[in-house]
């Protein structure tokens, strides 16, 4: 058997590596994926990202925060998911499940990169951040999209993004009450 044509080096919890590895399922085009474990990097990724040596990861706000600056980012996160949805909807006319018909496009993949982390979002916020009155493309979208067996095999379990989140949001809270 031939070797996959691409070696992809990840974290599961990084909704960029997530997108990566979703785009080449849905191409068609196989991967080798190596998890990589940021506390102590492979030597085949430092070799290949030698200046950075390390991967895209993103922590939110709202993860990062607790009391009225996390009212604050959650405020400025829905009104952005408002504007969002306002431009599909118009863009878009009418909400469509996958926004590209049958097929899966940019708009899909972009989208993706952060929906598996919203239903998170809302349980560490305690509010609803996409709901089906305030945002009906967005969350029409998202309830399609993630029904689609290939996303579903890819994205992680809300349960492990969840954990992962509530640890992450332990530390960089900790690391900023010793800071004060």
């Amino acid at each position: 058997m031939a070797s996959p044509e691409v070696k992809l080096f990840g974290i599961w919890a990084s909704s960029f590596c997530v997108r990566i590895e979703l785009v080449l399922k849905l191409k068609g085009i196989a991967c080798e994926y190596t998890e990589e474990d940021l506390s102590n990097k492979s030597q085949l990724l430092l070799q290949l990202n030698p200046i950075h040596k390390k991967l895209v990861i993103c922590c939110d706000n709202i993860l990062a925060s607790e009391g009225k600056e996390q009212e604050k980012a959650v405020t400025e996160f829905t009104n952005s998911l408002e504007v969002l949805d306002q431009g599909l909807l118009k863009d878009f006319r009418g909400g469509l499940p996958v926004f590209n018909g049958e097929r899966r496009g940019f708009s899909d993949l972009v989208l993706s990169c952060s929906s598996g982390w919203h239903k998170v979002l809302e349980e560490i916020a305690g509010v609803k951040v996409i709901e089906a009155e305030r945002n009906p493309t967005l969350y029409s979208w998202r309830s399609h999209f993630f029904e689609l067996n290939v996303v579903k095999d890819t994205f992680p379990s809300h349960e492990k993004l969840l954990s992962y989140a509530k640890n992450k949001r332990e530390k960089v809270l900790h690391i900023d009450t010793s800071l004060a």
